[in-house]
């Protein structure tokens, strides 16, 4: 019979896209204010709740920017919806365990192999995230690599490689030595970076990969003293396996999706907490209420069994990241056009529209005599715009929208614009465009505010 055993640890450092060079197609990002977002808390004036508690429906994570002068901080990232939603209460976790209590190991969860045969696992965590959501999903991913090691679960991807199954395959043709393997397996960033630069991070593409390493090990009764020499294909086959699928099983289950999230929120406090420039964040570290979540203590042993082999799994969640600085880069820029494009200082959530090559809403776009790409449009309505020149604002987005007709927010900004000219038909029908084309710009306030009243003009087109 053949007995193995081994701890799965995890360290995970998600980092979101930032500005992809893969297409040429402009790219949206959406910003969201955490100063707008207490006003709007402090005086009950909630509005759109889901949008405010999922961070303005951002799913995927580009970094954030410091306003130098207010001091805001505003979030940036992208609208993905095969992605899960990120959640306000997580941000606010994350940033409390940086922050708050200063904890030297990042938020995670480990579990913790029994003392005595038949004992419970213990379970601990770390960064203070026992009692919140960030705490059950690391605690619930750590416990369903468990059973998809162990083949308890089917992992849903096809071609998947288990941990039982390569070690039941070798237990079968390896004949009658008794091996036991301890190991851990972890989550590791083949390219991932926290990019500190001036008032703002970035946080840099990322490619996950789970590693493994033995830490002990004995065959026949005998410890192996030089480990160097031991290979567990078990082990290495099943986190080659798990690399290579990663993005399928995250598909498969959501609290996998949640776990590269949550690494996300992570990485981007601990970026924040590198900054020279600190946003006021007393409201969130110590007024706003996160939910508490029971979350456990102890755990049974997980464990399968067959005639060959017999598996015992321990390990946890570390979520962490690697942060740089650099003296210059591309969040200069990046951070301009966030703050150039907000509409006003009350805002909770706008758009940033960026093309691969960097080129962004900057006011010098708009003194062109000739605007020769819908990238130049786009930056020179948005400054007509912010100078009150709604009609020549509208003749930019128009012919933006003329070279990219699915965008869905050029008509948002187009209704806004008749909204403010005092034509709010014009606007209802542009909104409805939008909320056709985006779901995400669904604003029903705005669009009650323009059907059935004012002008019965018909927008122009």
């Amino acid at each position: 019979m053949k007995a193995n055993f081994f701890i799965l640890a995890f360290a995970l450092v998600g980092l979101g896209t930032a500005l992809s060079q893969e297409s040429e197609v402009p790219k949206t990002f959406w910003s969201f204010s955490l100063r707008a977002a207490e006003t709007r808390l402090r005086q009950g004036e909630v509005g759109d709740s889901a949008m405010l508690l999922a961070l303005g429906h951002i799913t995927r994570l580009t970094g954030l920017i410091v306003d130098p002068v207010s001091k805001d901080c505003l979030i940036v990232g992208e609208r993905d919806p095969s992605l899960p939603p990120l959640h306000l209460e997580d941000l606010v976790t994350m940033l409390r365990s940086v922050f708050l209590y200063h904890d030297a190991e990042a938020p995670g969860v480990t579990i913790d192999p029994p003392e005595k045969p038949n004992e419970l696992q213990k379970v601990r965590f770390f960064g203070h995230v026992e009692g919140t959501r960030v705490g059950l999903i690391c605690f619930e991913a750590d416990y369903l690599m468990k059973q998809i090691g162990l083949s308890l679960v089917p992992g849903g991807v096809p071609g998947l490689r288990t941990y039982w199954d390569v070690a039941l395959e070798e237990a079968r043709q390896g004949g009658p030595a008794r091996t036991e393997v301890l190991s851990r397996f972890w989550y590791f960033p083949v390219v991932a970076r926290v990019v500190n630069v001036g008032n703002g991070v970035l946080l840099d593409r990322c490619e996950l990969a789970v590693l493994t390493e033995v830490l002990s090990a004995k065959v026949n009764g005998q410890p192996v003293e030089n480990l160097s020499t031991f290979y567990d294909q078990p082990g290495a086959t099943f986190a080659r396996s798990f690399t290579d699928n990663f993005d399928k099983l995250a598909r498969v289950w959501p609290v996998i999706a949640d776990l590269r999230s949550l690494s996300a929120l992570s990485a981007l406090g601990r970026g924040l907490a590198k900054m020279d420039v600190r946003p006021d964040l007393d409201y969130w570290l110590h007024e706003f209420r996160v939910c508490p979540v029971k979350t456990p203590t102890e755990v049974q042993v997980l464990g399968n069994t067959s005639a060959e082999a017999g598996f015992v799994v321990e390990g946890g969640v570390q979520l962490d990241a690697l942060s740089l600085r650099l003296k210059n880069g591309d969040l200069t820029a990046f951070s301009d056009a966030v703050l150039q494009a907000r509409p006003s200082p009350e805002a909770l959530v706008w758009c940033v529209w960026l093309t691969p090559d960097k080129s962004i809403c900057v006011p010098a776009l708009a003194q062109s005599l000739h605007v020769t790409s819908a990238t130049e449009a786009y930056a020179r309505g948005r400054y007509l715009f912010m100078g009150r020149q709604y009609d020549r604002a509208i003749a930019c987005w128009l012919q933006v929208a003329r070279t990219y007709p699915d965008m869905g927010e050029i008509y948002q900004w187009i209704g806004e614009a008749f909204e403010r000219k005092g034509l709010p038909n014009c606007a209802a029908d542009y909104y409805t465009k939008a909320i056709r084309l985006d779901p995400f710009l669904a604003n029903q306030a705005q669009w009650n505010r323009c059907a059935g009243a004012g002008s019965k003009e018909s927008p122009r087109r």
